[in-house]
């Protein structure tokens, strides 16, 4: 009987062990196709180089002046 009760708590485990690895996988992929779909079309606002960074450089004298 207790070898029995065994068997099929182990089953009931397996099973939904197995339920849930599918549940997270089809959620997971289908976020992924999502994910991709929404950046298909995306195009970089910042490839044109409308605005160049000027860099300044600190004379090294002033700074260990002060």
């Amino acid at each position: 009987m207790v070898k029995n009760l065994e068997k099929v708590v182990f089953g009931l485990a397996c099973t939904g062990a197995v339920v849930g690895a599918l549940c997270l996988y089809t959620r997971n992929h289908s976020s992924k196709k999502k994910l991709e779909e929404d950046f298909r079309d995306f195009t970089d606002e910042f490839e044109d180089n409308a605005y160049a960074r000027n860099y300044t450089d600190i004379p090294y004298t002033s700074a260990t002046e002060a």
